[in-house]
């Protein structure tokens, strides 16, 4: 089962896991012109089922997962645990609540 968590428990996520694959589910537009997460890897929801084996080899390793405000993630990360994905977090309130509450370092504009 995934965890939903909030921008407060997802940076220190980032900052505690060096193993943590962080996973942008947006579209390719959104990613560049709002910024992203540095080190994000983007695969938009419509083509996540499709690009699965591009997450080869971290079906045990922690991903989280975030889209502009959380409803897209979520839906990823019922996916990515219907395919065996183990240790998924949802980040609530998406990439919009991380620029706005987060420090400026963790993202790329």
């Amino acid at each position: 089962m995934y965890k939903d968590i909030d921008i407060t428990e997802s940076i220190k996520l980032i900052d505690e896991n060096k193993d943590l694959l962080i996973l942008d589910v947006r579209t390719e537009e959104e990613y560049k012109e709002d910024g992203y997460i540095k080190n994000a890897k983007l695969i938009p929801l419509g083509r996540l089922l499709f690009s699965i084996d591009e997450l080869d080899g971290y079906e045990d390793s922690p991903i989280l997962v975030y889209c502009r405000r959380g409803s897209r993630s979520m839906q990823a990360c019922e996916i990515l645990e219907d395919n065996g994905f183990t240790e998924l977090y949802n980040m609530m309130g998406g990439f919009s609540k991380l620029v706005n509450e987060g420090p400026k370092e963790l993202w790329n504009k």
